[in-house]
């Protein structure tokens, strides 16, 4: 084989090699297998990942403590952080351009298995090299409890070879890179086919020996070498790679100058750059290595990294220790396949960026370190916000949301179910990896399922143990006028400052500091009346519960059983009329819409109108109404990504009948059916349909059960319940090239698991002209919907005095 015309070129940067570091400290291995060597006795592969609950933690032990640098680089905290991809940088080659690897070592057999190893010369070290056995180990060494471990221990490792001992007069273990041997070991790790070699040479026979070979294509080359000289044809090599969007480490070198050494020096060529990392070394004290290269004009694609004392593997099943630069490159190689296994989806120019952008600041000159000490854990966390991206639409492998910063935030992304939908035992499998980015565009990846919840029911006894509303107001004029106006004593911070009129609150407040709710009716002629109401239940309003007064409303929520659609409004605003269309039939028409001072998460708008009709002491009522809610449906609430500005749109019909048994006794039931929708284009449940959900309740009242005045009624009931539902979901899932999100779509079940019924028992008796006495029972089975809850039983004592 011919012998390259280049100049001989590039020693290799420590551990023995010519250009090693000659002031290794004490212990320190600069030459042959090193001082602190011992042989290797057990041979156990690859631990399973620890358990995530551990944290950090589960990585904490003798083996990732002798991994000298790891600590130093937050390795422990980097694995436990990743949210998505593979780990340890599985999956991921990383080409080893040096003196060779010892094939045999029991700690790199994993690493090795299955991959090729190019020596690119009949004059191939019999021995394997103590440095590039070193400098594997640092990289990928396996996590097996013996000896150290990887950066990127679960990495795969490309053996090349390309020293010529001969030219160093047999010397095989500081043997040195010839400069076409260095291109064509580039090429090759590039992944293409091409000769270095000048005319002659690549021709006839000898133009193999000068023809990368892409077998040996990976994704990151590390080059623990360097030499004083620019040499075209290396530089050409790196352009090659670089449009071949490979990453290169390269050593800065120990010569002690403000410059590093070629090819390192080459991480500024604007056909490089981007694609070159050029890396000091940082002693464990955290100073640099006074031997140690300065960044010099390459601080924007430099760091530092540990490289002073790093145990690593050695010929010979044997360990030692190393110091150079040529130890701190491998350390930022492994460190950029943890980041490619984690971030598949990220372009190799994205992932060099990271680790400059994220290298903790060190107090020195840029010149003199770069950006900073390489740091892992910083890199591997997102960056600024973590945002969902839009888009998506029909789901599928849909493109769009690229770059980072765009959408909602991913943790304010949550939403609270009505409390309809139940509480869901099982959770959705869409949801649980949902992917996001950060501000550099790179994949994080969230549970949904923890940031779905389901709002629980009121049950009405929190109203019946709690105070009566503070009239402020009451009366009636003539014309049938009358008007019923309180102060809410749980509710604080609203300002109504028209109210003030009204003059101060005599237990010491002032009355626009309360929030002010009522209603008010009247008539207009003999037929027509009006009514309305301020900051109340539109049922209060329109008289809905009137028939059930008295019975079948003290514990449980009245609305929820007998008027459960007019509940999602919350407090609102409005009013409408009533027509008598004879003197048994009655027509009520009205429309309210949510309080901005007192619904907060609620808005939404009512439409209703019923039809009573009133004989023979029975009071039949039937009423159809649509309700339009902004945010969600069915007094669901979203943020985030959930919240699209979707609409939710209901009708319902509701049917009610109270009847006399006796002229004490009677008996009350209502039923209430309703279909819902919500749609909208952008937000990850993009539409809700044929959510079918119904109520009912059914009571006894009987009044003078003991002595006069006094009541007993028992109600058994269900809230309103979503009986059939069916959401259509796309979510972002992956991403590829660095900006094309791919979604994906399911349809998930929404009904409710099981079913609530409630049951309550309410004796209240006078004790006094002014003073009653209530006492009760109630119980809920299946409370909110929930398959998995005890029954939920209560019992209360009331006593009030009207002043």
């Amino acid at each position: 084989m011919g012998v390259a015309a280049a100049p001989l070129f590039l020693g290799l940067t420590g551990c023995g090699s010519s250009g090693g570091d000659a002031s290794a400290p004490a212990g320190a291995s600069t030459g042959g297998a090193g001082g602190s060597s011992f042989l290797l006795t057990v041979t156990d592969q690859n631990l399973p990942e620890p358990d995530p609950a551990l944290g950090a933690a589960g990585w904490f032990g003798a083996e990732y403590n002798a991994s000298t640098g790891l600590a130093m680089i937050n390795a422990a905290e980097a694995y436990a952080d990743r949210t998505g991809g593979q780990p340890a940088g599985s999956g991921v080659r990383v080409a080893i351009i040096d003196q060779g690897i010892d094939l045999n070592h029991p700690d790199l057999q994993t690493a090795l298995s299955g991959e090729p190893t190019f020596l690119f010369s009949t004059e191939a070290s019999p021995a394997p090299s103590s440095h590039g056995t070193h400098v594997a180990g640092i990289v990928a060494a396996a996590r097996d409890n013996i000896g150290r471990h990887g950066v990127a221990y679960r990495a795969k490792l490309v053996n090349i070879q390309g020293t010529r001992p001969s030219l160093y007069g047999g010397d095989f273990e500081n043997a040195k890179f010839d400069s076409l041997d260095l291109a064509v070991a580039i090429g090759s790790a590039a992944g293409i086919s091409k000769c270095y070699g000048t005319g002659v040479q690549c021709s006839g026979a000898s133009a193999a020996e000068y023809t990368s070979n892409p077998t040996f294509s990976s994704h990151i080359i590390n080059m623990s070498l360097g030499g004083p000289s620019a040499v075209s044809i290396v530089l050409e090599a790196m352009r090659d790679a670089a449009a071949q969007e490979r990453i290169m480490v390269i050593s800065s070198g120990n010569d002690s100058d403000t410059e590093p050494s070629y090819p390192a020096r080459y991480a500024t060529d604007g056909l490089v750059a981007g694609y070159a990392v050029v890396v000091g070394n940082l002693q464990l004290d955290g100073t640099p290595r006074p031997s140690s290269n300065d960044c010099g004009s390459t601080a924007t694609y430099c760091l530092m990294a540990p490289g002073t004392s790093i145990y690593s593997t050695l010929p010979g099943a044997t360990y030692g220790f190393g110091t150079g630069t040529s130890m701190a490159a491998p350390q930022v190689a492994g460190a950029l396949a943890v980041l490619k296994a984690a971030f598949p989806g990220v372009t190799h120019a994205a992932l060099v960026q990271r680790i400059l952008d994220t290298a903790a600041p060190l107090p020195y000159a840029a010149s003199v370190v770069g950006q900073g000490l390489l740091d892992l854990e910083a890199a591997i966390q997102p960056v600024g916000i973590v945002s969902v991206p839009p888009g998506g639409g029909g789901g599928g492998a849909g493109g769009g949301g690229g770059g980072g910063g765009v959408g909602p935030v991913a943790e304010a992304t949550i939403t609270t179910l009505g409390s309809a939908f139940g509480v869901h035992s099982s959770e959705h499998a869409i949801f649980a990896s949902v992917m996001a980015l950060d501000e550099q565009g790179f994949p994080f990846f969230f549970d949904l399922n923890q940031q779905i919840s389901s709002e629980g029911r009121q049950t009405g006894l929190e109203s019946f143990v709690s105070s009566d509303p503070y009239t402020v107001v009451h009366g009636a004029a003539g014309s049938g006028f009358e008007a019923a106006f309180f102060i809410d004593q749980n509710v604080a911070d609203s300002v109504l400052p028209f109210w003030s009129a009204l003059g101060p609150d005599p237990r010491g407040r002032a009355l626009q500091e309360t929030p002010v709710m009522g209603r008010m009716s009247g008539v207009m002629t003999k037929r027509l009346g009006y009514f309305a109401g301020i900051n109340t239940s539109p049922s209060d309003a329109m008289g809905v519960l009137q028939p059930f007064r008295g019975g079948g409303a003290e514990f449980m929520s009245g609305t929820a059983f007998f008027a459960p659609y007019d509940a999602l409004t919350g407090p609102a605003n409005g009013g409408g009329m009533r027509y008598a269309l004879n003197d048994r039939t009655t027509l009520k028409i009205a429309g309210f819409q949510s309080s901005q001072s007192l619904a907060q998460d609620q808005d939404a708008s009512l439409a209703r109108m019923e039809i009573g009709y009133r004989l023979s002491g029975i009071d039949l009522r039937v009423g159809v109404g649509h309700i339009s809610e902004r945010g969600g449906v069915l007094g669901s609430t979203a943020e985030g990504a959930f919240d699209a500005g979707q609409t939710g749109s209901s009708n319902f019909v509701n049917v009610s009948v109270t009847a006399p048994l006796t002229d004490s006794v009677s008996v009350f039931a209502s039923y209430t059916e309703g279909n819902s929708t919500q749609s909208n284009t952008s937000g990850l449940i993009s539409g809700i349909s044929g959510a079918r959900a119904n109520a009912f309740g059914v009571g006894l009242a009987a009044r003078d059960v003991v002595w006069d005045d006094d009541r007993l009624s028992f109600s058994a009931g269900q809230p309103l319940r979503v009986s059939s539902s069916r959401a259509t979901v796309t979510v972002p899932v992956s991403l590829e090239n660095g900006t094309d999100v791919h979604f994906e779509s399911a349809d998930i079940d929404l009904s409710a698991e099981a079913r609530e019924i409630a049951l309550e028992a309410v004796y209240t008796t006078p004790v006094a002209e002014e003073s009653t006495v209530s006492l009760g029972l109630f119980g809920r089975l299946h409370p909110d919907h929930n398959p998995n809850a005890a029954p939920d039983i209560g019992v209360g004592a009331k006593f009030a005095h009207r002043f």
